[in-house]
This record gives C-alpha cells, sequence and structure tokens, in this order.
C-alpha cells in the first residue's frame, strides 16, 4: 500500500504542479506567487505521509530487516563483519565466481 500511495502522489502532483504553475502564470501573478500556491499541496502530501507514518508503524506480519533487530546498527555491523573479512582475504561465493572470471579473462 505504501509504494502504491507514493506512487499516486508521486503521478497526480507530477501532472498538477506543472499545471498549475501554467495558470498562474498565465493570470501574470508570477513566480513567487506560483511558488507560494504550490506550497500548499507539499504541506497536505507532508501531513498524509506523516500521518501514515504514525497510524501504521508496522504493518501486521512484517518482519524486521537487518537480522532481527530491525535497526540501522545491526546492518552497520553486518556490512563491517563483510568488509573485515574481504581484506583479510577471505571472499564469499559471488566474490570467489567473480575472481574466476577474471583470471579466465586474462588468460
Amino acid at each position: 500500500m505504501g509504494f502504491g500511495m507514493h506512487e499516486a502522489m508521486n503521478e497526480s502532483g507530477a501532472v498538477a504542479g506543472p499545471l498549475l504553475v501554467s495558470v498562474i502564470l498565465y493570470l501574470q501573478y508570477g513566480y513567487t506567487s506560483a511558488f507560494a500556491v504550490l506550497l500548499v499541496p507539499a504541506l497536505i502530501s507532508l501531513a498524509v505521509v506523516l500521518t501514515a507514518r504514525f497510524q501504521f508503524q508496522r504493518p501486521r506480519g512484517a518482519r524486521p530487516i537487518a537480522g532481527g533487530r530491525g535497526d540501522i546498527m545491526s546492518c552497520l555491523k553486518n556490512q563491517e563483519s563483510a568488509l573485515a573479512r574481504t581484506k583479510s582475504g577471505q571472499r564469499s561465493e559471488i566474490g570467489r565466481k567473480a575472481g574466476d572470471v577474471g583470471s579466465e579473462e586474462r588468460r
């Protein structure tokens, strides 16, 4: 649902925004008035997004990302350990396959 809401808001803004600015400029109110008018839908969009964020904090059945804790710190720790393995010469299966491809090209 979040993706659909995002796409709907994006598409409606992409159509309505330039049309609204065109009308305001046609009526010769100027760019300052056009941008001031665009502030209204921008604030409404922010209100909708913030309301959805606080009302639906985590959908039912959603699993946390990044190793069970669901926070950015555990994700960063996973990245650090992968980087440490790479620096020490240990490669993952993907890294080995990529190394194999490179060695074939050099032959």
